[in-house]
C-alpha cells in the first residue's frame, strides 16, 4: 500500500470519526425522545454533511472556482431564511475573480467575503457590498463585481485581509414573480495552480469537511440550548453579533424559543420597523427551518397580512384559520428567528416582538377580532403556490 493510500485511508478514518461525533447531539440530555424529533435529527446530520460536501470539497478550488449551493431545501441548518436563494465561491485571498449576476430580479442582493466556515463562532467577515445600498446594477439590473487584493472601484471587494469564501444572498419577497440572478464567476487573475499538492489539498479539503460537520453540530446545539435558558416562551432583541455565525450585516437579527404543548397555541405581535425585508420563522430542536416548501412555517412583510401595520401572527399544531399562521409541523420546541433588514432607525430602537402562549381551545377569544381569517380553499390555494415558487426557485419541479 502506498504512502498516499495510507493517506486517504487515515482521512476517511478522521470523516466517518467526525460523524460519529456529529451524531453524538442525538444522545445529548437535552435531545428529545420523539421519534420524529430523532428522525428529523438525523435529516439534519445529513443536511450539514450535504452542504459541507457542497462547499468543502465540491466546489472548494478556489482556482477553479465554481457557484457552489450551501443552503437550499435539502441543507437546512443554522435556521436558514425560507426567502433566502444562498450561493457560494471559495476563493483565494492572493487572485482575483470577476463575478456577474444577471436575469434576475431578487429584492435584496448580498455579497461578502468571509474567511473561516460559515456557521462557526470563528468566522469573520473582510468586506462586503449590497443592493439597495452600494452595489450598483446596470439598468437592466446585471451586476458585474470584481473580488480580489487591492480591488478598487464601484463594485469591487478587497481581499488584502484575507478571505476564503464569497457569499452571495438573494432575497424574494414575492416568491411569485420575483427570480434569483443567474451567476458566474472567473479567476482571472493570481498565482498559477500548484498542480502537484492536488492530492495533498484533495484529502485536506475532506478534513476541512469532518470538522464543518462535527463543529456545526455542536455549534448549533449549544445556541439552541442557551436560546432554552434565555428565552422560555419569549423573543429577545437583537443581538448585535449575530453575523458572526455567517448571516448578512445587513440583517439586524433576533431570537426567541418556545415550548408549545399539544393543548397550546402562542401569539406574536409585533409593527414592524421601516425597513427594506423583514421576516419571522421557527425551526426545530436541530435549529434547522422547519419545511417551507409544503407548509407554512415563515412569513416575510411581502406575505404577511398587516393591520394599521401590525402583524398579528399564530404558532400553532394545527391550522387556527389565520391568514397568518405559523405551522409547527408537529414540533413542541420551537427557537425562532426575526430579521429587520436594512432597518431605517437605529438598530437599538429596533421593536422586539411580543410573544404569549395561551391554550389552544382559547385562541379565538385570546386574538383580536380584526385578523384576518381565510378559509381551508384559501389556505390551500396559498400552500400550493408556494410549493410551486420554491420548487421553481431551485429547480426542482
Amino acid at each position: 500500500m502506498t504512502h498516499e493510500a495510507n493517506d486517504a485511508a487515515a482521512v476517511w478514518n478522521e470523516l466517518v470519526a467526525s460523524l460519529t461525533t456529529a451524531g453524538e447531539i442525538l444522545v445529548a440530555p437535552d435531545a428529545p425522545a420523539d421519534p420524529a424529533v430523532q428522525a428529523a435529527g438525523v435529516l439534519y446530520l445529513l443536511n450539514l454533511l450535504n452542504s459541507g460536501m457542497e462547499m468543502h470539497v465540491f466546489t472548494a478550488d478556489p482556482f477553479r472556482a465554481e457557484i457552489g449551493r450551501p443552503q437550499d431545501p435539502s441543507k437546512r441548518w443554522g435556521l436558514d431564511c425560507p426567502d433566502a436563494h444562498y450561493s457560494s465561491v471559495c476563493i483565494a485571498a492572493d487572485s482575483t475573480y470577476v463575478l456577474r449576476l444577471a436575469g434576475g430580479s431578487p429584492h435584496y442582493l448580498g455579497v461578502t467575503v468571509t474567511a473561516g466556515n460559515i456557521g462557526t463562532a470563528g468566522m469573520r467577515h473582510i468586506g462586503g457590498l449590497s443592493s439597495p445600498g452600494a452595489l450598483v446594477t446596470d439598468a437592466d439590473g446585471t451586476v458585474e463585481l470584481v473580488v480580489g487584493p487591492e480591488a478598487v472601484g464601484v463594485n469591487a471587494i478587497d481581499t488584502t485581509d484575507g478571505g476564503s469564501s464569497l457569499a452571495i444572498r438573494q432575497f424574494l419577497y414575492d416568491w411569485d414573480t420575483e427570480v434569483p440572478h443567474r451567476l458566474t464567476i472567473e479567476r482571472v487573475a493570481g498565482p498559477p495552480r500548484d498542480e502537484a499538492r492536488q492530492v495533498e489539498l484533495a484529502l485536506e479539503r475532506v478534513r476541512r469537511l469532518a470538522r464543518f460537520v462535527a463543529t456545526s453540530s455542536v455549534t448549533w446545539h449549544r445556541f439552541v440550548g442557551d436560546l432554552r435558558e434565555r428565552a422560555h416562551n419569549t423573543i429577545l432583541p437583537i443581538n448585535p453579533e449575530a453575523s458572526k455565525y455567517g448571516g448578512t450585516p445587513d440583517n439586524a437579527y433576533g431570537s426567541g424559543h418556545l415550548d408549545l404543548a399539544e393543548d397550546e397555541a402562542a401569539i406574536i405581535e409585533v409593527t414592524p420597523p421601516p425597513c427594506h425585508y423583514w421576516n419571522v420563522q421557527f425551526g426545530d430542536h436541530w435549529f434547522q427551518s422547519l419545511d417551507y416548501t409544503y407548509r407554512q412555517t415563515a412569513l416575510n412583510g411581502f406575505q404577511a397580512h398587516l393591520d394599521h401595520g401590525r402583524f398579528v401572527a399564530v404558532i400553532a399544531h394545527d391550522d387556527p384559520g389565520v391568514a397568518n399562521w405559523l405551522d409547527t409541523c408537529g414540533n413542541r420546541e420551537l427557537p425562532m428567528t426575526y430579521r429587520w433588514q436594512l432597518p431605517r432607525v437605529p438598530r437599538d430602537q429596533l421593536p422586539t416582538p411580543s410573544l404569549r402562549v395561551v391554550k389552544r381551545a382559547a385562541l379565538d377569544d385570546e386574538i383580536p377580532t380584526w385578523v384576518r381569517r381565510v378559509t381551508p380553499a384559501e389556505r390551500q390555494a396559498s400552500l400550493d403556490a408556494r410549493r410551486r415558487a420554491v420548487l421553481r426557485r431551485f429547480g426542482r419541479g
